[in-house]
């Protein structure tokens, strides 16, 4: 006991000789601390087992037992938690494949992009082959990609959420929409629509929003940066 104490200078842990047995006390251990207080507790057992030539496995942990079950509840939540991640991670690569293969054509052509990140699948469609210039129908063409992607998300995805783009020109005073946020919204809500009309997709999962011109990702002083700004993202979180 005297060892052992001597070995744990720090004050962290408490050493004491009760009913002839050697007891290593830890005195208001949290689980921040014991980390720590465990490190040093193990050294402090091997420096004696050295020094006096026998196992120190007689020694008794006292004062762990509530820190130590909410140790092993916090262990448990976060398996859980990395396990309910890597199935969410996995579902979204299946999504990301299958929405690659179902939506090929578009893919190739540069209509459409398909990219995974982490549990979230990002469907990037270009506004202007889903939209006819300054409106919020949706093509024909626009509706059958849709219905793909409604497809493929009807099963694991929790979340989707649909955000209108625009590029920075400012519509005509003939236009039905005040500015470009109003012809974002109103092409987010075309695309809810569409997704929940096609009853395979829980409308309580689905939001429209819109940012209007205020997030490019090109250029909008040339044609090909304002092709890029006018899209339609739908991120897929699963």
């Amino acid at each position: 006991a005297q060892a052992l104490q001597e070995a744990l200078e720090n004050g962290h842990v408490q050493v004491e000789q009760r009913n002839g047995e050697v007891v290593m006390r830890f005195d208001t251990p949290a689980p921040e601390t014991l980390p720590q207080q465990m490190t040093e507790a193990a050294e402090a057992l091997d420096s004696v087992e050295r020094e006096q030539g026998h196992p120190t496995d007689d020694v008794l942990l006292a004062g762990l037992a509530e820190v130590l079950d909410e140790l092993a509840s916090n262990a448990r939540d976060r398996a859980e938690a990395e396990a309910q991640q890597a199935s969410a991670e996995r579902s979204a690569a299946i999504a990301e494949a299958e929405l690659r293969v179902a939506l090929r054509q578009e893919v190739a052509e540069g209509l459409v992009t398909v990219e995974q990140e982490k549990d979230r699948l990002l469907v990037t469609v270009g506004a202007g082959g889903a939209f006819p210039s300054g409106e919020a129908d949706l093509t024909e063409e626009a509706r059958d990609v849709m219905a793909r992607i409604a497809f493929s998300a009807m099963g694991d995805a929790s979340d989707i959420k649909v955000t209108g783009h625009t590029d920075s020109v400012p519509l005509s005073s003939m236009s039905p929409y005040r500015d470009n946020w109003g012809l974002a919204a109103a092409r987010a809500s075309s695309v809810v629509r569409e997704l929940s009309g096609a009853g395979l997709i829980s409308p309580e999962r689905l939001t429209a929003t819109s940012r209007g011109e205020t997030m490019p990702v090109g250029d909008n002083t040339t044609a090909e940066g304002r092709e890029q700004n006018r899209r339609i993202e739908i991120e897929i979180t699963y």
